[in-house]
């Protein structure tokens, strides 16, 4: 249990739900005001049927878990890989438990799509941190 930052993983958790959240909410107020063209009655089902704005959510869900890798590893200071992997397991779960409990949220490509991709970059967003150290030393 010595190698595993506690602190790291919880900010690297933190970081990739709120950010994702803000930057959903973010994304979501611009594409209503510029590209949604129906009524606010209708708002919902276009939203949730649009294929830009599933491709967007998965590139916001996908960068957030890069970057919270990257962060994990950057505050970790033992075994920055391990931590980053231990958050990218944690994200995937919590992922997977949203889905579970919102199966029609989105698509099944896209939740399929975020279950296999967030383990994968938050452990490449650690990688990338700890490769950026090895050639500042």
């Amino acid at each position: 249990m010595k190698n595993y930052s506690v602190k790291a993983i919880v900010i690297g958790f933190l970081f990739n739900f709120l950010g994702g959240i803000l930057a959903s909410l973010i994304f979501s107020a611009i594409w209503y005001a510029t590209a949604f063209t129906g009524n606010t009655d209708t708002f919902e089902y276009e939203y949730s049927r649009s294929l830009f704005v599933r491709v967007v959510m998965l590139l916001i869900g996908v960068t957030f878990a890069f970057l919270s890798g990257y962060l994990c590893a950057h505050l970790a200071k033992q075994d920055k890989i391990l931590n980053a992997i231990v958050l990218g397991v944690i994200i995937t779960l919590f992922s997977a438990g949203f889905i579970a409990l919102n199966p029609d949220a989105a698509p099944l490509w896209s939740q399929a799509l975020s279950l296999l991709l967030f383990l994968p970059l938050t452990y490449l967003g650690g990688k990338a941190k700890l490769n950026l150290i090895k050639n500042n030393t």
